[in-house]
């Protein structure tokens, strides 16, 4: 039988030796590795078979039978029972292993190798390198230890708790990654689902990049200098000295992150989860997905962290920025910026502010609600300028602490805002005064709530206006006394620009975001670009000047405007007194109101529903052409009223569009689209022309229509209604109707005070009019008239008194 097994040994692994040791391979035994290996395992190499096939014995003198016999036993026993490899090194060699526990020990260094196995947890002991290797160890928990150094290898592992020892992995090309040459060595891990673990007692050099997939990973290093590193979803961990130029990625969990220092080229990135991090020094960046985190950081000098949750900082000297509802704690002190979400935000002081200028609580902190000083030694607080906080803030502390809101100390002495206490309140049994700034005798928001133990100062000022530029660059608020000769380009997002005088001879650019422009002045020969966002611009007076804006729902209001305005897609909102000048916006559901065009005004309006006012419109202007209004598709809404004077040329598109004519003396040349367009005319008017469209279009006359040859003004109207018109025209209720005027079917509805005078276009006319019959349309009956040789019909209502 111990024969038989020997031959089934031989029958199950392939041996790829060189030619000329084909024949000794049972004569090198003092180089063969030790072998327990049971069938339906492969050992292969191109080397001499003495160094890599298991000792086997050649004796083949069992039959046929016990072969099968024990080929069915070794089959059974591969999933069950270790087996055991060991080689004194591999070198340009290749094992291949079937599934099973398979223990492989290597007694010195593994190179320009290639190990794969099959399912099974699989061991791997190496004392000393693997260099230029590929290792793929198949499901299972697998485990790979080496006394030495992983360089320049690829180590891959299917679903399993995995396990890597090394002493470093990687190769330390140079310092910078972005000069990394094409032929950098690279060593690549990817472990597959499980609990994997990876401990390196020194360094992960930045040739190396680790992967793993779902589960509960560790990774523990001296230092970290890898391209990238992520780990899947899980409760991960990660532990390492120093952290140099590296992305680290979390997946979804409650990861467990410690650092002690973090450089600027590094990247800290968290899934969703309750994370917990604690970094000594940080300058690199750090991310979160969301979820309530625990941070705690002593130096914090980081180009951008981006989290949220209960966030310990014991010296805050970069930027913060925060989604959600997040509580920071600083220790020690704070230089740096925290940029708060929308929701309730807290910043709890247990050191001082030490911001390298006096705007502190106007330029560091952004969105955040309330400043907790209660913990905080004494300090004074400058924080005139809450000009970028668009919210209620409050600031708890004691009696050690003073609030400086003197508004531009360090800026001449003289301010264009002043403080104000409003009031006071409790508010959750804490005693508040409130405080709000007055700009030009406008008291502003936000409100400012202080509790009452805070000293507080510089509430009164005096107003010393001069020409002077106080903007900066780096912030997102700006104040000017006047702005003249003078050429601005802002990039922050989110500008709010304010000017207590002027603007002349001066342009003013911003980017993306929502800005908006006070001047309580005029603005003359300027030119105003604001890119997209919900823009606002308010001014007294407009003169000569240009106004672009983009995409968003832009707001302009003032008293008069001569120039050019061109504003993006978006709901905008235009107010203007006096117009002389064009409007164009894009498309978007528009509302302008005008109350005087001077010597011209165009008003294009693209696609959307247009509400267009005309209070009190009056126009010295005699040719129509100069007045122009102009709407694309949509349901548009004309509204002319208040002893309006002048003629106005309107065009509306296709849609369904209301045009309402009160109390106005303007000669209305008016086109509408295709749809169902109704124009009504109240008190009185004048309309010169109305072309409309396809579709059923109404005219109501509700007042004194000064035309007696009403259907020469109209054409393509398909109803007229005089129902609600208690006088109908200026010529004795008389309408004339000729025919050369009907162009369609034409339904006309009146009282009996109405009179309708259908008679032919000149005495030589031969033709004659005719009642056809009568018909009930929608609950009104209707008389019918034809004229001989036309096809259309006149309806008339049968209680208007019709004249043939």
């Amino acid at each position: 039988m111990g024969g038989g097994n020997t031959n089934n040994n031989e029958s199950k692994q392939n041996v790829e030796n060189n030619s000329s040791n084909t024949s000794t391979s049972s004569s090198t035994d003092a180089t063969n590795p030790t072998n327990n290996q049971s069938s339906g395992t492969t050992a292969s190499s191109d080397n001499q078979s003495a160094n890599t096939a298991p000792t086997t014995n050649t004796d083949t003198s069992n039959d046929t039978t016990n072969q099968t016999a024990n080929q069915t036993d070794n089959t059974e026993n591969t999933s069950t029972t270790p087996q055991s490899y060991s080689y004194p090194s591999l070198e340009n060699q290749t094992i291949t292993l079937d599934s099973g526990n398979n223990h492989i020990q290597v007694e010195e260094n593994i190179t320009s190798s290639t190990i794969s196995t099959a399912d099974g947890n699989d061991n791997l002991i190496v004392n000393g390198n693997i260099e230029n290797a590929t290792i793929d160890l198949a499901d299972g928990n697998n485990k790979i230890e080496t006394t030495g150094d992983i360089r320049a290898s690829t180590i891959t592992a299917g679903d399993g708790d995995d396990e890597i020892n090394a002493n470093n992995i990687g190769v330390r090309a140079y310092a910078s990654r972005s000069t990394q040459p094409d032929d950098l060595a690279v060593d690549y891990i990817n472990l597959g689902e499980g609990n994997n673990k990876i401990t390196v007692n020194n360094n992960i050099y930045n040739s190396a990049t680790i992967f793993t997939g779902s589960g509960d990973d560790t990774l523990t290093a001296n230092n970290i200098e890898a391209k990238e590193i992520n780990l899947g979803d899980g409760n991960n961990k990660i532990s390492a000295n120093n952290v140099i130029n590296t992305d680290i990625t979390l997946g979804d969990g409650n990861n467990k992150v410690q650092i002690n220092e973090m450089n600027i080229d590094s990247r800290l990135n968290l899934g969703k989860g309750d994370n917990y991090v604690v970094i000594n020094k940080m300058e690199g960046g750090l991310y979160s997905e969301g979820g309530n985190n625990t941070i705690e950081i002593d130096e914090f000098e980081a180009t951008k962290v981006v989290v949220d949750g209960n966030i310990t900082i014991k010296s805050l000297r970069g930027s913060l920025h925060t989604t959600n509802a997040s509580i920071l704690t600083i220790k020690d002190e704070m230089s740096g910026y925290w940029h708060a979400g929308d929701d309730i935000d807290t910043l709890v002081m247990h050191g001082k502010f030490q911001a390298p200028e006096r705007l502190l609580l106007r330029k560091h902190l952004t969105n955040v609600d309330i400043i907790d000083l209660s913990l905080a030694p004494e300090q004074t607080i400058e924080g005139g300028y809450f000009d970028n906080f668009t919210y209620d803030v409050y600031i708890k502390g004691h009696s050690g602490i003073t609030l400086d809101l003197d508004v531009l100390t360090g800026y001449g002495g003289f301010d264009i805002r002043r403080w104000e206490k409003t009031g006071s309140q409790q508010i959750e049994g804490i005693n508040y005064d409130l405080y709000q700034y007055r700009y030009n005798e406008l008291l502003l928001e936000p409100i400012v709530y202080v509790e009452q133990n805070i000293n507080v100062v510089g509430v009164e000022n005096t107003s010393q206006f001069e020409d002077s530029d106080l903007s900066d660059n780096n912030q997102a608020n700006y104040a000017y006394i006047s702005l003249k000769d003078k050429e601005i380009s802002l990039t922050t997002d989110n500008n709010l620009i304010q000017v207590g005088k002027y603007i002349s001879n001066s342009k003013i650019t911003t980017g993306d975001g929502n800005d908006s422009l006070i001047v309580r002045g005029n603005i003359e020969n300027a030119i105003i670009n604001l890119a997209d966002g919900d823009n606002k611009i308010e001014a007294a007076n407009i003169h000569a000047s240009t106004i672009t804006t983009g995409d968003g729902d832009d707001n302009i209001w003032v008293k008069s405007f001569h120039g050019d305005i061109n504003v993006g897609n978006g709901n905008n909102q235009f107010e203007i007194g006096v117009l002389t000048g064009t409007i164009k916006s894009g498309d978007g559901n528009d509302s302008i109101t005008i109350d005087h065009i001077e010597d011209y005004g165009i008003i294009n309006l693209g696609d959307g529903n247009n509400t267009i006012d005309f209070p009190s419109f009056h126009s010295a202007i005699s040719s129509p052409d100069n007045v122009q209004i102009i709407t694309g598709n949509g349901d548009d809404i004309l509204n002319l009223a208040g002893k309006s004077s002048g003629p106005l040329n309107v065009n509306l598109g296709n849609g369904n569009n209301s045009i309402n004519i009160k109390d106005s003396d303007s000669s209305i040349y008016l086109t509408t689209g295709n749809g169902n367009d109704v124009l009504t005319i109240t008190d009185y008017s004048r309309l010169a022309k109305w072309h409309a469209g396809e579709g059923r279009d109404t005219l109501i006359v509700k007042g004194y229509l000064y035309n007696q040859h009403l259907l020469a003004k109209i054409n393509n109207v398909d109803i007229i209604d005089f129902t609600e018109s208690p006088e109908s025209t200026g010529f004795g209720n008389i309408i004339q109707v000729l025919p050369t005027y009907l162009s369609n079917d034409i339904y006309i509805k009146g009282n009996d005070q109405l009179k309708i005078n259908i008679k032919t276009d000149t005495d030589q006319d031969t033709g004659t009019w005719n009642k056809t019959g009568s018909q009930q349309i929608e609950g009104i009956s209707y008389d019918l008239y034809q004229y001989s040789g036309s096809e259309h019909t006149l309806y008339v209502q049968e209680n208007i008194n019709v004249v043939i």
